[in-house]
Parts: structure tokens; sequence; C-alpha cells
């Protein structure tokens, strides 16, 4: 007699051999053997608590619609963003908060005002992971939620890795125009718009951040040392320096230390008609006219150390040319903006020169920031412009006219 020690799963395959052989019929419950009764069947949905679900929604890494691309920008032709805002409405922002004011067939909300935004751009720029699943949930996360109003608030978003931002350049990068969408016109020449969404306290609000016209990029913003996304930017040298224009602040001095050999020569044009410069093209006129000689006596112009006003003719009636070298200290975009009474103009060789070259400031050659015509001052920085310069010593030249009232 032979002995055959069986598993049970061996012992269950050879019954139903041997039923089957039979003519048998082979059958698997449904429910427990040992329950009298059947139990119906219970689904449930087991949450993880992943920090990856405050990321943000879109990454721009994904490729979202399944078409074996990357959806790298913003791409309302092909999708629809999910998430708090219809992407089919517009809002306008007041008083902390987005409400819907008209309807859209194509998620534009063009020239409707100073503060409407595309709902799909929102959802695009805003949306967290963990907002689409409460939204998908039930409906999203309500901070008031009465028979009169309804609001839903976005997830907490820490200043770490949570954080996160978006960059718009041009319509010629980006495939879209971004007054069709914002209330912000196409970023200045050489500079983009910059969105970011972080909560600034551990108590505030999540909020959405907007870095306009800047030649910043969007990871010098938004990683950072806390605060995150607030005014200051990494470089790409490492340093911090302060990115944003706060309201009511007008654009930096640069300072004295960026100079290098600046003389200040001024010119007296009292008894002469010499109206003022309406452009780049006449102010080089204007300076080749009457960047003679300032005491009219055949001695040549004289240069002033201090001083703004003519010390030959009073403060009326004279040219002011200040020149000499700026330092940049790496390759990059820089602003330049001009304020004045009357003419005022600055204009940069682009070239790298050294700061022993004598020769005369190449005018096909320089970028121009002007404010001409007659004027007095508009304490702006309205009068700007960008000109891209390599790190090293750049000639420079400031030009200003004045004829009469304040100067400066």
């Amino acid at each position: 007699m032979n002995i055959i020690q069986l598993g049970h799963k061996a012992l269950l395959t050879t019954l139903i051999s041997l039923l089957l052989s039979n003519g048998a019929v082979a059958a698997v419950a449904q429910s427990p053997l040992f329950l009298n009764t059947a139990v119906p069947p219970i689904v449930m949905v087991t949450m993880g608590r992943d920090h990856k679900l405050y990321y943000e929604a879109y990454n721009d890494a994904s490729d979202l619609n399944n078409d074996g691309e990357l959806d790298i920008r913003y791409t309302p032709s092909k999708i629809d963003y999910f998430g708090y805002f219809d992407s089919f409405k517009c809002y306008n922002y007041a008083s902390g908060k987005f409400t819907p004011v008209s309807e859209t067939t194509n998620k534009q909300c063009p020239g409707t005002g100073n503060e409407i935004w595309s709902g799909d751009f929102l959802n695009y720029i805003t949306t967290s992971r963990i907002d689409a699943l409460r939204k998908v949930l039930y409906g999203g996360y309500r901070s008031t939620d009465s028979t009169s109003s309804t609001i839903l608030t976005r997830s907490f978003i820490p200043q770490d890795a949570h954080s996160w931002g978006k960059e718009y350049n041009s319509l010629a990068i980006d495939g879209y125009d971004i007054s069709n969408y914002t209330p912000y016109s196409v970023p200045a020449n050489g500079t983009r718009h910059l969105f970011a969404n972080v909560s600034l306290s551990y108590s505030g609000q999540p909020l959405m951040r907007v870095l306009n016209d800047t030649t910043h990029r969007i990871w010098e913003w938004v990683s950072i040392e806390r605060p995150v996304t607030d005014s200051m930017c990494n470089t790409s040298i490492g340093n911090k320096v302060n990115c944003a224009r706060p309201a009511g602040i007008i654009s930096e001095r640069i300072p004295s230390s960026s100079y290098v050999n600046l003389t200040r020569t001024t010119y007296d044009l009292s008894g002469e008609s010499a109206g003022h410069p309406a452009n780049h093209s006449e102010f080089n006129t204007f300076v080749t006219t009457y960047a003679i000689d300032a005491n009219k006596d055949g001695s040549g112009p004289i240069a002033v150390i201090e001083g703004y006003d003519n010390p030959y003719g009073g403060q009326d009636d004279f040219l002011t040319v200040v020149e000499g070298w700026i330092t940049i200290p790496e390759t990059g975009i820089y602003e330049f903006s001009v304020d004045g009474d009357d003419a005022v103009e600055v204009i940069i060789e682009k070239s790298v020169s050294s700061t022993s070259d004598t020769s005369a400031i190449d005018l096909s050659d320089v970028g121009v920031v002007g404010y001409y015509n007659n004027h007095g001052f508009c304490s702006c920085d309205s009068h700007r412009g960008s000109i891209n310069l390599a790190a090293g010593t750049h000639k420079i030249q400031y030009r200003h006219e004045e004829a009469g009232g304040g100067e400066g």
C-alpha cells in the first residue's frame, strides 16, 4: 500500500479530476461554504495620503490627451483642463475671489475688463492633484456653503517643492496670445510673464502670484528660499536680486559702483533755436549740432563735475552729455528706463569694450531708451526698453536736453 500525501490544492485538483472523469459537473462556490447566507460584495475606495497629491495637476511633462506627445505648455485647442473653474466661462477677480461673469465658446475672454480671466487657463495654472480629486469626489472643498453662496477654496500649498509656477513668453513660442486668457498684454520685448502658486504663510490662503514683464525665468522665482515667489529671485550666478516692481515704486537707480570713468559735459544753448529732439535720430543730430563750444568763445566744451543746471546761462537752455562705461555682471537681457525734463535718452553700445578705448560710441551698435519732445517729469518707469548685453564693460551715454521749466 502506497501512502500519498497531498496538499489541499493537490487534493482539490484530484477530487475535481475524479468527478469530471465520472461525468459529474464541477462548480465553484460563489460564497464561503461556512456561511449560511451570502454577503453582498462591497467596493471600497482607499485614499492614500501621499504628498504628491499636493503637486500641480498639469506639470508640463505629461501626455495628457494620449496623443503620443508631451504637453509642455497650455494647449486649449486640444485639452479641456479640469479643475474648480468652468473652462467655458470668464471670471472676474475681486475681493479675494474669482466669480463667473460670462460664458465663452472658445475659452477666450479678451477685452472684457481689467481683471477678467479664462476659467480654462485658471484650471491649467492653479489646479493641484488634491483639488482635482476633491472636485471629482464631492465637488471640491467648500469654505462657504449656504443657501445663498458657495465658495470653493484650493488646497494649502507649502513653500517647498510643492509650490509651482509656469511662464509665458510669446505667441511664437507658446502658441497662444496671453491677452485672450488673462488681463495681461503680450510681454514687452525680451521679457516674459510668470505665474506661480503658493501659500505665503501657514495660515494663509493659497495664492496665484503673477510677475509680469520680467527677464527672470520661472525657476529663479519659485526655487528660492522662503518666502517663495515674493519680491526676490535667484540669478544664474547664485545671487539674489529684487525682481518685483511693488506698487508705487519706480525702477531702481543703477548703483554708482556699476559705472566706470564717467564724465559729464554741459553745453550752453542760450540764444539757439534748438527745439526738442523727437526721436533717437534727431537726438544724434542735436548732439552733433550743438555739442561744440559750451562757452561760445572757442575754448570748447567745459566739463561740469557737479550740478544739473547750466552754469553759463541759468537753469534753462542747455544740453548735458554723460559718457563712460557700465559694468554688466552677467550676460542677459537688461531693462532700462529714463525720466526727465525735457528730452532724455540713454544709449548703450552692445559690444563689450575696454575702458581704455577712447573712440566714440558706435551709434550703429547701440540699445536705445528715450523719453523725447517737450515735457516735464512723469515720475514713472513707463519709458523703458530691453537690451541684450554680454557680461563686461559697455560704453554708455546719457543725454539730457533742457529748454525751460523744471529741469533734472
